[in-house]
């Protein structure tokens, strides 16, 4: 079992013993305090799971007014203990991220913000495939559902994704496969700044109209 919290590490567990087996930590070689010094401080942890099959351990490590990573650790399990290795680093958001939740199949990892971002993971190439704003106040959690399978008990890819904010807005968002999900959101750029080129026009017509000189 895992568990993160406010302390800067997420601690792993071995159930069967009921023991602490190693804690996990993370901080950027970048980052710099105030006085543009390398910093030793560790980030928040805001969010810890295993992969689904169990070889991995995700976290989320972030750091108000800097960024946010997806850190990828290997579970290295022995007769001595059990070690863990930095397997890959995602710097997935350029701002402070509230949390992370995995969908059921493990296919999609959702990382929110506290501006309401929603970025979408793919687990397999460890990408970003999606990231959109949905809500002007920080996003609280997120979940991905299956509409046709709403248990989660076939472990299908999740057709849709639910996004809460702090001042209690939702949005319902439909990710019907992951081309779609990029798809999905270029289109509706793409309507938008039809609509507004339309709205453009119509009003320089009107604008003309309106200056035009009487005919007497």
């Amino acid at each position: 079992m895992s568990a993160s919290g406010d302390d800067y590490k997420a601690c792993v567990w071995d159930l069967r013993t009921k023991k602490s087996v190693g804690s996990l930590t993370f901080r950027d070689k970048d980052y710099r305090d105030r006085q543009g010094k390398p910093s030793q401080d560790n980030f928040m942890i805001k969010g810890a799971f295993f992969s689904n099959c169990g070889q991995y351990i995700y976290l989320l490590a972030s750091k108000f007014k800097y960024a946010g990573f997806l850190v990828k650790f290997k579970i290295h399990p022995s007769a001595a203990g059990v070690q863990f290795s930095v397997e890959s680093v995602l710097e997935v958001y350029r701002n402070f991220c509230q949390g992370m939740r995995q969908s059921r199949d493990g296919s999609l990892i959702q990382v929110y913000t506290c501006d309401g971002f929603l970025n979408l993971i793919e687990e397999s190439t460890q990408k970003i495939i999606y990231s959109q704003r949905w809500h002007n106040m920080p996003i609280a959690a997120s979940a991905a559902i299956d509409t046709e399978d709403f248990l989660g008990q076939e472990h299908n890819e999740p057709s849709h994704i639910i996004t809460v904010s702090t001042d209690y807005e939702y949005n319902f968002i439909p990710v019907t496969g992951r081309s779609s999900t990029v798809s999905n959101a270029i289109s509706f750029i793409g309507s938008t700044i039809m609509q507004i080129l339309l709205l453009y026009i119509v009003l320089i017509y009107l604008m003309g109209y309106l200056s035009a000189p009487e005919l007497k």
